[in-house]
């Protein structure tokens, strides 16, 4: 049999596009982790001076807003990227580039070190990432007991019956 898998993943917008015009560092978006056990972003950089030397996270476990208690990662947390640094975007127009990261905390971010080049720094990091491994897998339907149309706009009744999913109603025409 058949099944459909709806979800096992969530996209994020990692770093939002924005121009570097000087030496320094350069934060992503804080990223909440909770129910995934891993994350990886395809990141795009482009320019015409300037480098990324080096990348690193910020991890945290409080709230949302406030992000009291980061600290930058103390290699704690494995941050993956097969590219060699620096990464520079005159040299290869458009770079993309991966970054992963597991065994995370609930908040983290990623934090670019840009550095000068001869021409000054004219650079612009941009992406997105995907939380992955959702710690509680989605509902697998026997695709038999879907049409078409459900997928899109499920609506109350399957068929004229009644139609379960483990002990849990999926929908029923009673209701």
């Amino acid at each position: 049999m058949e099944y459909e898998i709806f979800s096992r993943g969530k996209g994020i917008r990692v770093i939002d596009s924005g121009a570097q015009v000087a030496a320094g560092t350069v934060y992503s978006n804080w990223i909440d982790t909770m129910g995934f056990d891993s994350f990886v972003a395809n990141l795009r950089l482009v320019g015409t001076a300037g480098e990324i030397s080096a990348i690193g996270a910020e991890v945290s476990e409080s709230s949302a807003g406030s992000h009291s208690d980061a600290v930058a990662d103390d290699g704690s947390n494995v941050l993956y990227y097969p590219i060699a640094l620096p990464v520079l975007p005159a040299v290869a127009p458009g770079t993309l580039f991966r970054v992963g990261l597991t065994t995370k905390p609930r908040y983290f971010r990623f934090v670019f070190t840009v550095a000068a080049t001869a021409c000054g720094v004219s650079l612009t990091i941009s992406g997105d990432g995907e939380l992955n491994h959702a710690k509680l897998s989605p509902a697998q339907l026997a695709s038999s007991v879907l049409q078409a149309s459900q997928i899109n706009n499920p609506g109350d009744i399957i068929s004229g019956g009644t139609t379960y999913v483990s002990t849990e109603p999926l929908r029923t025409d009673a209701e």
